[in-house]
């Protein structure tokens, strides 16, 4: 049976890390230590799922916030996210995902967003999945009040490696890509608008660049399968 818990990154001990550190490696290429350490180091939460004592996924959370046009607003930023391919047919870190964010919506009850970078299509499939409304989606142009605020977390976020233009961040080979296996696309998802839509996005995806995305984080946008996996699933909090 998974565990699920939501930790504070600092009730982390060193044995944690390294079997995230090693787990991440496992389907990433090019994974530093000094880095992935430094990554998840200043995040605030960590998302953790456990089989007995081994960690089976695991995703780094942090909040951002700014001000934009004198009013406040605040973005969940979500780093490593990884979960073993055991485990793929759980709900396990969606649901872990849906109760961090009714936790933030509830501690910032100003414009709350979620700042996602998708490395691949399975992060990127997490949007239609869990909520009505995000972008960029293949069947609608950005609204420039979302293009506003998504520029400024990947700004500040990224620098110059993110293009406003064409919505990618480039790391080079500073940072992990995903292995080959990883970049496959099932025949099942062949036929996906939204794998279509972020393949043509993100063509590059394969060399680790990734596809900036943002969606409100309001339980008016969770969609009814969010709400569902929410319900199956319990987490405990660590802090």
């Amino acid at each position: 049976m998974i565990e699920r818990s939501i930790t504070r990154i600092d009730k982390l001990s060193d044995a944690d890390k390294e079997m995230m550190f090693h787990l991440h490696r496992k389907y990433f290429c090019h994974v530093v230590h000094e880095i992935f350490l430094k990554d998840m180091n200043e995040k605030e939460w960590a998302i953790v799922l456990r089989e007995g004592r081994n960690i089976v996924g695991f995703s780094s959370l942090m909040m951002l916030h700014h001000l934009l046009d004198g009013e406040k607003v605040s973005f969940i930023f979500s780093g490593d996210t990884i979960v073993d391919q055991r485990y793929w047919q759980t709900s396990a870190i969606a649901g872990s995902f849906g109760h961090y964010m009714l936790r933030m919506i509830a501690e910032h009850r100003h414009n709350l967003y979620w700042f996602l970078i998708s490395k691949g299509y399975r992060t990127y499939r997490f949007l239609p999945v869990f909520f009505n409304q995000f972008y960029p989606i293949h069947n609608a142009p950005t609204p420039d009040a979302y293009q506003r605020l998504l520029n400024l977390a990947a700004t500040y976020k990224f620098g110059h490696a993110y293009d406003p233009e064409t919505g990618i961040i480039k790391m080079g080979r500073k940072k992990d890509w995903l292995r080959p296996v990883m970049c496959e696309i099932p025949e099942s998802r062949q036929n996906d608008p939204h794998v279509g839509f972020f393949l043509q996005r993100n063509p590059t995806y394969s060399q680790g660049d990734e596809l900036a995305c943002i969606t409100q984080v309001a339980e008016c946008n969770f969609n009814k399968y969010a709400w569902r996996v929410i319900r199956q699933n319990h987490v405990r909090w660590d802090e």
